[in-house]
């Protein structure tokens, strides 16, 4: 009977896999969210208004750059991360390009035109994404604040740009997207936002970016015998 849904649902509210069960087995739906690495419901309760500025004043003085490049013209994002006390807080930038943008926007579910109106990211003017305006980005960043590292793939497919942008200053640092390296900072991610609701533990907190949200939204991760994880392209959500 319907008290007896109502008593389930509440009982399946608390976590992402009960969520998911209950979509499936109860309202008889297939919901992709079943298959997402992170708890998107815990997620956004991470996000909180703040001002990079200042929240770098109560830091610890080092803010790293985790940089993501596209090979081709989907998506290339820059999360910056700072480390105040035990908290994470994180900033965000994503640049696209113009190339098939309507068709690009349906098959990803990501508006990109109305994110860059509202100052979310940038969409350059061609096929592919100029990197010239992300290195803007980059310099204005480090000019703004204590950058400490830009960690990025150094197979991304730019290594001659990236070279470049090291002998002009900018602080690049080479992060190899394997399981030795990425499966240690996804963990800590996930466990950060699993703590959402835990008043006394380390927390992330991030700016509300909804092209953030979609990223994480669409990531699947794959795991190997011993339990490490890392993110796969190939199964990856859009």
């Amino acid at each position: 009977n319907l008290r007896s849904i109502q008593g389930i649902a509440r009982e399946s509210a608390g976590t992402q896999n009960g969520r998911a069960e209950f979509t499936r087995e109860i309202c008889c739906r297939f919901d992709d969210r079943d298959a997402v690495f992170i708890d998107l419901a815990l997620f956004d309760e991470c996000k909180r208004e703040f001002s990079p500025a200042e929240i770098v004043k109560k830091s610890d003085g080092r803010v790293s750059v985790g940089l993501d490049l596209s090979k081709n013209h989907d998506l290339t994002a820059a999360v910056c991360s700072v480390l105040v006390g035990q908290d994470v807080y994180q900033w965000c930038h994503a640049w696209t390009c113009t190339h098939e943008i309507e068709q690009r926007e349906r098959l990803s579910r990501m508006p990109f035109r109305k994110w860059a109106d509202e100052g979310w990211m940038t969409i350059c003017d061609g096929d592919t994404i100029d990197l010239a305006t992300v290195a803007d980005t980059l310099r204005r960043w480090c000019d703004e604040f204590p950058v400490w590292r830009i960690y990025v793939d150094p197979v991304s497919g730019s290594a001659d740009t990236l070279e470049q942008w090291k002998q002009g200053g900018l602080p690049i640092t080479a992060h190899k997207q394997n399981r030795f390296e990425m499966s240690p900072p996804l963990q800590k991610f996930n466990t950060l936002v699993r703590q959402a609701r835990a008043p006394k533990q380390p927390h992330l907190f991030h700016d509300g970016s909804p092209v953030y949200r979609q990223c994480v939204r669409n990531a699947r991760v794959e795991t190997d015998h011993a339990g490490n994880i890392t993110a796969g392209k190939d199964v990856a959500d859009g």
